[in-house]
C-alpha cells in the first residue's frame, strides 16, 4: 500500500555532469541544447505508484535571466534502485521498437497526458544529449537512431515555473532512478551566454513502502 508518508519521501537528486565543449557553442550541430544550470526540477505531492502506473508530478523552473523557447524534458536512461543498498543495482535497456525500457522481465513505458506519447530522435544533428550515462558502475546506452520519450513544456520566461505530470506503465513498483535532460532551442544570445555547453542529468528515486 502506498502511504502518504512514502509518497512524500520522494527524493530529488540533481547531478550536474560538467562536460566542456571545446568548440564555440555556435558550432554545435545540435538544434536542441542541454540546459544544465539553467532549468531545475522538483517533485510535487502525489508522486507515487498505484495499479501498475507511476504518476510523476513535477515542476520545471527556468532559473536563468533569459527566456527559453520550446523546452523539452527528454527521458533517456533507467536504472533499478535497491532500497537495501541505497544504490542502483541494475540498468534497463531501451527497446526502440516496443518504445519501452526492459530488464529481466520488467518493463517501464512512459507516456504523457491523456496517453500522449511523443518521441524525440537522438540524431546528433537534432539534440546534443549524451548517448550513454553511468550510475553506480552501470551504464545505460541509447543509439543515435533511437527515439526517446519527451514532454514538451513550451516557452519559459526568465524565472518562470511550470508544473507537469508524467505517467509510466510499469510491471513493478520497485524504486527507480530515471536519467532525463532538459533541452531547448535558445536564441543566439542565449547560446552565447550558455558558454561551454554543459550537460545535465536529472535523476529521481521514487520510494514505495513495502508491506
Amino acid at each position: 500500500m502506498l502511504t502518504r508518508e512514502s509518497m512524500q519521501r520522494a527524493v530529488v537528486v540533481l547531478t550536474a555532469l560538467a562536460v566542456l565543449c571545446l568548440l564555440p557553442c555556435t558550432s554545435l550541430a545540435a538544434t536542441y541544447y542541454t540546459l544544465n544550470g539553467v532549468m531545475s526540477l522538483s517533485t510535487l505531492p502525489g508522486t507515487g505508484y498505484s495499479g501498475g502506473t507511476w504518476t510523476l508530478n513535477l515542476r520545471a523552473t527556468n532559473g536563468g535571466s533569459l527566456p527559453l523557447d520550446d523546452v523539452r524534458f527528454v527521458q533517456q536512461f533507467l536504472w533499478r534502485y535497491d532500497l537495501g543498498s541505497s544504490a542502483e543495482d541494475a540498468v534497463f535497456a531501451w527497446n526502440n521498437s516496443a518504445e519501452q525500457w526492459e530488464y529481466s522481465g520488467l518493463t517501464w513505458k512512459t507516456y504523457g497526458v491523456s496517453g500522449q506519447n511523443d518521441k524525440m530522435s537522438m540524431d546528433r544533428a537534432l539534440v546534443d544529449t549524451p548517448l550513454s550515462l553511468t550510475l553506480n558502475g552501470l551504464t545505460g546506452t541509447v543509439a543515435a537512431t533511437d527515439e526517446l520519450p519527451y514532454r514538451s513544456l513550451g516557452n519559459f520566461a526568465a524565472g518562470q515555473s511550470r508544473d507537469f505530470t508524467l505517467y509510466a506503465q510499469a510491471t513493478t513498483g520497485h524504486a527507480f532512478s530515471l536519467g532525463a535532460f532538459f533541452v531547448a532551442v535558445p536564441e543566439p544570445s542565449t547560446v552565447a551566454l550558455l558558454g561551454v555547453g554543459l550537460v545535465g542529468l536529472a535523476g529521481w528515486v521514487w520510494r514505495r513502502s513495502r508491506e
